[in-house]
């Protein structure tokens, strides 16, 4: 039995020599080797010398590198403990940009724009087009998005405003024209004269002579009466 235990032994080692060499870094630190192949090695060099031996399954409680590669697979390990933490951070990161971009709800309009850049055409396009401008005018957008729509959105009230206002006041003074132009036009007068004269003044009060002049300061401009 002791030879037996000793042949069993070395044709095992064998075996697990040869499959963790073609195993990866990554697989081996996770315990996963291919057991079906290193019971089917060792079978067979059980077949070979016809020891009439057979083995019934190959299991694994434990695994390690050997002494001098400790430190090796201790930095593998480490570096995959902080690839894991660098994911985690750029996840919560990525979560904090976005949520200030476009409120809690971004992840509407990230799958809205993947699908479109993902070649979408045809109805499928004009739906998430559409469905995309609902939502940027909906009360769901938040974060800068929704501070940038909402200024916009005041903006071309405002403008929309001025317009429909001017427009109206044309409308009116055409009337008035087609009605009494010269009335009109002499109230026209009136008012730009008020408006030059209404702003600051400078008069210079002078002895009347032919010699001298009365001039009025409006602003950049020297006018002389």
């Amino acid at each position: 039995m002791d030879r037996a235990r000793f042949i069993v032994k070395q044709a095992a080692e064998r075996a697990i020599v040869h499959v963790t060499a073609q195993t990866s870094v990554d697989d081996f630190i996770r315990g996963k080797e291919n057991h079906h192949v290193i019971h089917q090695m060792i079978q067979a060099e059980m077949d070979a010398i016809q020891t009439g031996l057979t083995i019934r399954s190959v299991s694994q409680k434990s695994y390690g590198p050997p002494g001098h590669l400790k430190y090796e697979f201790q930095a593998v390990n480490r570096a995959e403990s902080q690839k894991a933490l660098k994911i985690e951070e750029a996840k919560r990161l990525q979560s904090m940009i976005l949520t200030q971009a476009a409120g809690r709800n971004y992840p509407i309009i990230i799958r809205a724009i993947h699908a479109l850049e993902e070649g979408a055409d045809g109805p499928q396009k004009n739906a998430l087009t559409e469905k995309l401008r609902q939502y940027f005018l909906s009360d769901a957008l938040g974060g800068m998005a929704a501070e940038i729509m909402n200024s916009a959105i005041t903006y071309r009230t405002r403008t929309l405003e001025n317009i429909l206002s001017a427009v109206d006041r044309f409308n009116r003074l055409v009337k008035q024209d087609q009605e009494n132009s010269q009335i009109l036009r002499n109230r026209i007068t009136q008012d730009c004269i008020e408006q030059i004269f209404s702003q600051e003044v400078k008069t210079i009060v002078i002895p009347k002579s032919e010699r001298h002049h009365l001039y009025l300061d409006l602003g950049k401009d020297i006018s002389r009466y």
